[in-house]
């Protein structure tokens, strides 16, 4: 059997003092015959890791500065 496509997700939760985000991506991998398929999960999380943390940083620094403004 030949797997054609994987998902790779990942998905972070942070929080302090009861502000909390989530935030998560997926990505859908079509993969040849000559494709090292470890490799490619592993540059997909690695991706996804870096979009995914950066992005729920910037949030909670949102939801955190608008709940100290109140």
């Amino acid at each position: 059997m030949r797997v054609e496509r994987v998902t790779v997700s990942f998905e972070v939760s942070r929080s302090r003092d009861y502000q909390s985000v989530k935030y998560g991506l997926s990505e859908v991998l079509v993969l040849g015959e000559d494709d090292d398929r470890d490799a490619e999960v592993k540059a997909a999380r690695k991706r996804l890791f870096l979009e995914v943390s950066d992005t729920a940083a910037k949030a909670l620094a949102h939801v955190l500065a608008e709940a100290e403004s109140r």
